[in-house]
């Protein structure tokens, strides 16, 4: 009676991965190399998952996800630590633009000053 019912339990299991896969399976064609190497990274986890939730997965196998996991987390930083780089420089930038604003305006009141269009009053330059 035990064989019997074990062996149910397992026919039952074999057919709900075979559903599992067939449904897979249907899935639309990938138009790209990338795609499809995107699809088939995220069955071949699908399946290590499911592994890992029986208790059959291998020590490589897990040891893949947590490298996965860790490199995904370090791209993240340093996608974080460009992004700073980024903004400082962005504002190294407009800082230096109001800097060379001044720098144009100062250079221009001197050439007034110079060409006599403005008048030197208690070191103010007014215009005429």
């Amino acid at each position: 009676m035990l064989k019997i019912l074990w062996r149910l339990i397992k026919l039952a299991r074999e057919k709900k991965e075979e559903l599992k896969s067939q449904s897979r399976r249907e899935s639309p064609p990938q138009l790209t190399p990338e795609a499809r190497l995107q699809y088939l990274t995220g069955l071949a986890f699908d399946v290590v998952e499911q592994r890992l939730r029986d208790g059959t997965a291998t020590s490589q196998e897990t040891t893949t996800l947590i490298k996965a996991a860790m490199q995904k987390e370090k791209e993240e930083v340093e996608k974080t630590k460009l992004e700073k780089e980024l903004i400082k420089a962005k504002i190294k930038n407009l800082e230096s633009e109001e800097a060379s604003a001044k720098l144009y305006e100062d250079a221009l009141k001197a050439f007034r000053i110079y060409s006599g269009e403005a008048i030197i009053d208690n070191e103010n330059v007014e215009d005429i």
